[in-house]
């Protein structure tokens, strides 16, 4: 992981240098006007594995149907009674305490799907619907503005707006998650920086060997957040940073012969900022007893966490983006 860390500083320093920015930032924004407030979207690419991630430790049915996989009740980071972080994730846990941490659990929508395109489609677009334009794209529109800052190399359809562009990073699609997010942690300093930050994290379809991979691939998110939010606390701009993750899918309750997991449902979801109204917990835990089909029951439909983002972190009026009224959450 140290080499992740010198990628953090050494994107973080490049892109800090004056004739960096504006080459393909300063000249895009600087007429759209500055906002305080910023959104990091941090998509974890291939179905994150939530009860794995968030662990239900007093709950003999996740060890019965995961006894290769589960995470074992003394390694867990607890958070409550009943559930606790994934051991990799220390720098999150250490922000939890802080009270920079919202956890919401239980996270899906009605009649999901399993299948990796359409998943992304739906939490893209914000719409169990058919759509040619993402949620993140709506509000550039909604905005007419450029201000958003793709740090993927890649087209994304959640950045896909009827008029508006974003912008897109010069740096090569196989950056490390470290070295994303040292180009957002420099940019973002910048009075010309955007209002939203897109970036993604690969590998997390783990059907085979979860155990050893997805403790790799949550280290890695660990430390560049853990960093991330170190160098935004620095600056005194973690109070208006809003870091929300994102994945397709969970994965199915019971391991497969592999040692990994498939395709699932519901999930969980982080919110990070020293700005939250109400960190901790949010909504239930999974229950394990009540399954559809092997697969867990969602609680909180995702666009409520959408919804709430937009009306009270970028104030944007929710309906005008998702078409149809979610109730918000409290997490910030």
């Amino acid at each position: 992981m140290a080499v992740d860390r010198r990628s953090f500083l050494h994107m973080s320093t490049l892109a800090g240098v004056s004739f960096f920015i504006p080459k393909f930032l300063s000249a895009a924004c600087g007429d759209a006007g500055f906002s305080r407030k910023k959104l990091v979207v941090l998509q974890l690419t291939g179905g994150n594995d939530g009860l794995n991630t968030i662990v239900p430790f007093r709950n003999d049915i996740y060890y019965r149907s995961r006894p290769a996989i589960a995470i074992a009740k003394n390694k867990v980071l607890t958070l409550s009674g009943e559930v606790g972080l994934h051991p990799s994730l220390k720098n999150l846990y250490s922000l939890y305490q802080q009270g920079a941490v919202s956890v919401i659990q239980n996270v899906g929508y009605p009649a999901p799907h399993r299948s990796h395109h359409k998943c992304i489609q739906v939490w893209h677009s914000g719409s169990t619907d058919v759509c040619t334009t993402g949620w993140l794209g709506k509000c550039l529109d909604h905005r007419n503005s450029k201000k958003l800052f793709n740090v993927d190399a890649d087209c994304c359809f959640a950045l896909k707006g009827e008029r508006s562009e974003y912008l897109t990073s010069p740096s090569h699609s196989k950056a490390s998650l470290a070295e994303k997010f040292g180009l957002i942690a420099s940019t973002i300093r910048s009075a010309s920086s955007p209002d939203i930050f897109y970036l993604s994290h690969e590998g997390y379809d783990t059907h085979v060997a979860q155990g050893e991979v997805h403790a790799g691939l949550l280290a890695e998110l660990d430390e560049s957040v853990g960093d991330f939010v170190s160098d935004l606390k620095r600056n005194g701009q973690f109070e208006d940073v809003l870091i929300l993750t994102i994945s397709e899918f969970g994965r199915r309750v019971a391991e497969n012969e592999f040692g990994g997991t498939d395709h699932g449902t519901a999930n969980c979801m982080f919110a990070i900022s020293g700005g939250l109204r109400e960190a901790g917990l949010h909504g239930t835990a999974p229950l394990l007893s009540d399954l559809d089909d092997g697969d867990l029951k969602h609680a909180i439909d995702f666009r409520q966490v959408y919804a709430t983002t937009l009306e009270r972190w970028l104030s944007i009026a929710p309906d005008a983006i998702l078409s149809q009224s979610f109730t918000s959450l409290d997490f910030i």
